[in-house]
């Protein structure tokens, strides 16, 4: 399939296999989640007809929308530029794509590179907040105990 500044949209859990995938200068993959499940897009060969093509990927949201391109596609030294063509809207200009093991055969893409991977949920630092607070509670706690102890013992 050749994408000419055109646009491929996958919706309603559906899954697609394409033996091949041409950008020519732009084309856009719309993800639409419907109810009924995610939706999966399979790619055999992605191929770009320039260094400046870009594919952009709209609607894209983790655990709903999967977009795979098979790991025999390209060569080790060539993902680095096709992730580089590939643009996932709503995210910042500033991250790396990931290419992460989806399968023996598929690597999923997503927007979730290197500098994410180091920042913790929020959800963690509240876990970790709490863990201190805890702590600082019984140390304080031991140490009054402590105290009294000695009191008493001094009595």
């Amino acid at each position: 399939m050749n994408l000419y500044g055109g646009q491929l949209t996958l919706f309603h859990n559906a899954t697609q296999t394409l033996s091949e995938l041409h950008i020519a200068d732009s084309g856009v993959i719309e993800f639409r989640y419907g109810s009924s499940g995610p939706n999966f897009l399979f790619l055999d060969l992605l191929t770009f007809n320039n260094t400046d093509a870009k594919l952009f990927v709209k609607g894209w949201h983790e655990f709903e929308n999967y977009l795979l391109i098979k790991k025999t596609a390209l060569a080790t030294g060539q993902w680095a530029q096709v992730l580089k063509q590939i643009d996932f809207d709503g995210y910042s200009l500033d991250y790396d794509l990931l290419a992460s093991d989806y399968n023996n055969d598929y690597f999923q893409i997503s927007p979730w590179g290197s500098w994410s991977q180091a920042i913790p949920e929020p959800s963690t630092y509240g876990a970790i907040l709490g863990a201190l607070g805890v702590g600082a509670y019984l140390i304080r706690r031991k140490r009054q105990t402590g105290q009294r102890t000695t009191e008493c013992a001094a009595k």
